[in-house]
Formats: structure tokens, C-alpha cells, sequence
């Protein structure tokens, strides 16, 4: 809760341009819902809490979005197509604009497979309140190729370290964020 505050006082103190959220989707994705459905009560239970938690971060995301709406910032959230997260978001902002796009359009890879061009897809979701940007990120995969093939991501070391390297994508989604605050939308 402090941690939250001090993000919230100094949104409010530094009136940024734009502020650009992506929370957790562990507990609000497919394999979420999977693990609450057919394993066993332990399993549901650890994925409820995983929920639980998920829904933290998008409550924090929906207070940041209109804390930027009072202050006229700009404001994005991004998380995967898939996240049950966009069936909970506030009817507000489900009217946002929104974009689709494949991270490995981007340059999403996993490091262990670098080397051998093994791309992530990653179909993301993006809602922002002014749609711009938008238009600088929607880019789908152009297809497997010898240049382009993606790697299988299979067990959650694979995953979680996916989701902490990102080198080309946070350099891309800067770019779009700069080119829609220079030509001010």
C-alpha cells in the first residue's frame, strides 16, 4: 500500500506526459483458468491467490488511468489478448482506445534462442485514452520464415524469463510513445 501512494503522489507531483502501465497477467491468463478448472483444489487454490494478486496490479493500473485523466496526462496499459483482464477492467476504460500487436513484430526473442532467430509472438493488447500512439505499435508477425521462426515457450522458467528480457520491444513501445508526444497526440 505505501508503494502504491508513492506512485499515485508522485504521478501527481511530476505530471508526467504519459504514464505506461503493464501489469502482471500471471493470474488472469489461460493457464490461470486452466489450473482453476481441472487440477485439484491445491492447484485452484494457488491460482485463485495468483488471481487475487493479478487483480491488485489492475486495480493500481485503473486508479494510475485516472489519476492521468484528472491531470490530463497521457496513460497506456498493455497485457496479453488473452488476459481476462480486459473483462475487468471499468466500463471507462473499456472504452479506451485500443490496439492489438505481436511482440515478436518488435523483436521479442528469447535469449536462449537468439542466435538461431527464435521469436516470441506474444499477441498484446493496448489501451491508451489518446490513440496515436497506437498507430506506431500495431504491427503483426510477418510470418515464420528462415529469418523469422519462433521458439516454444514451455515451462515457466522459459516463460518468466521471457517476460524479464525484452531488449527490442520497451526500446520500440519508447519510440512510438515519443513520436505521438512530438506530434502531440
Amino acid at each position: 500500500p505505501i508503494q502504491r501512494k508513492r506512485l499515485y503522489a508522485l504521478i501527481e507531483w511530476a505530471r508526467p506526459q504519459h504514464v505506461h502501465v503493464a501489469w502482471p497477467c500471471r493470474g488472469l491468463g489461460g493457464f490461470n483458468r486452466i489450473n482453476l478448472a481441472k487440477f485439484g483444489t491445491q492447484a485452484a487454490e494457488t491460482a485463485a491467490m495468483s488471481r487475487q494478486e493479478s487483480t491488485v496490479h489492475l486495480n493500481v493500473f485503473e486508479h494510475v488511468a485516472f489519476l492521468c485523466r484528472d491531470y490530463d496526462l497521457g496513460c497506456s496499459g498493455e497485457n496479453p489478448v488473452g488476459s481476462d483482464a480486459w473483462k475487468l477492467l471499468s466500463e471507462e476504460l473499456q472504452k479506451w482506445f485500443c490496439a492489438t500487436f505481436h511482440q515478436c513484430a518488435h523483436g521479442l526473442h528469447h535469449p536462449a534462442n537468439s542466435s538461431d532467430h527464435g521469436f516470441h509472438r506474444k499477441p498484446t493488447k493496448m489501451i491508451r485514452n489518446r490513440p496515436g500512439v497506437l498507430k506506431f505499435l500495431q504491427r503483426r508477425c510477418p510470418g515464420t520464415s528462415h529469418s523469422h521462426r519462433h521458439c516454444v515457450l514451455e515451462g515457466s522458467f522459459r516463460s518468466r524469463c521471457l517476460t524479464s528480457y525484452a531488449e527490442h520491444y520497451p526500446l520500440a513501445l519508447a519510440k512510438a510513445l515519443w513520436r505521438g508526444i512530438q506530434a502531440g497526440v
